[in-house]
């Protein structure tokens, strides 16, 4: 599974990676924004099974992100999971209303990190939810 993380804070992508270090099925591309993210899905040699989006980043916010993936044909499917520390009513409303498959709130517990995960890796093996590449 190969994992697009979109976070300005390193020290939750180092815990993601550390997390599934010892999984040689997944794999990780870091983007510390959303402008970065956006390049790194509009790379034509790039696919990705899932992306887990913070939605408080410097130059393009994580909802912008999302937005903006689910209005391109050929993301609007992709599988996203949004991990952050903003939970108001609206925002997780407008998420949402985007499709999101998880929303997980910071400061999260590793464990239901690797669980949701691998809720969304089981569904791909047996067809609960369709991922597809970017």
């Amino acid at each position: 599974m190969n994992i697009l993380m979109v976070d300005d804070d390193e020290p939750c992508r180092n815990l993601i990676k550390e997390l599934f270090a010892d999984d040689a099925e997944m794999t990780f591309a870091f983007a510390s924004d959303g402008a970065e993210a956006w390049w790194l899905l509009s790379d034509p040699q790039r696919t990705f099974d899932l992306g887990i989006i913070d939605l408080h980043m410097p130059t393009v916010t994580g909802l912008s992100l999302l937005e903006r993936i689910r209005a391109t044909p050929r993301l609007a499917q992709f599988p996203i999971m949004l991990c952050t520390g903003i939970h108001d009513r609206e925002t997780v409303a407008r998420a949402a209303q985007l499709a999101i498959s998880h929303y997980i709130v910071k400061p999260f517990k590793p464990a239901a990190m690797r669980e949701k995960i691998e809720q969304l890796r089981v569904g791909r093996r047996v067809g609960g939810i369709a991922l597809q590449p970017a």
